[in-house]
């Protein structure tokens, strides 16, 4: 797969780092062993393959766009290889509407993040808080302290 860094950048950027199969809350990226270092586990599939005798690869996409983030979905290696195994049940229109719900739930968690976070934070400027004094009025200036 020949996919220019641009499309593999889109693609991962609208993922949210999670496996786009439905109920699969895989990160894929994962932190492993002590130093916690990271390892991509995630794997870019292609919707409409750019071999003909590959899955899927029997359907019409214009030259060019076979490696294109439209014609990508970013998976778990599991499934990954659960789609291409079975064509005939992860059809095109199928992974096209997976791809669509899983940006969308991923636009939708991170607008609704950014909402909670906007209600919980208060401008200082806004913040009002009474100031309890327990000082005595001074009412005459001794002359020696």
């Amino acid at each position: 797969m020949d996919t220019p860094a641009k499309e593999q950048r889109i693609l991962l950027l609208l993922s949210g780092n999670r496996c786009a199969f439905p109920g699969c809350a895989n990160e894929l990226v994962q932190h492993v062993g002590p130093m916690r270092r990271s390892v991509v586990t995630g794997q870019i599939a292609h919707i409409i393959s750019e071999s003909s005798d590959g899955p899927r690869g029997n359907e019409y996409l214009p030259a060019g766009e076979h490696n294109r983030h439209t014609n990508l979905i970013y998976l778990c290696p599991q499934h990954h290889k659960e789609i291409d195994d079975q064509p005939g049940t992860y059809a095109v229109e199928r992974l096209r509407q997976m791809k669509a719900d899983h940006e969308a739930a991923v636009q939708q968690a991170i607008a609704h993040s950014y909402a909670a976070e906007r209600r919980d934070s208060v401008p200082l400027a806004s913040v009002q808080e009474p100031i309890y004094n327990t000082l005595l009025p001074v009412v005459k200036m001794p002359k020696l302290i």
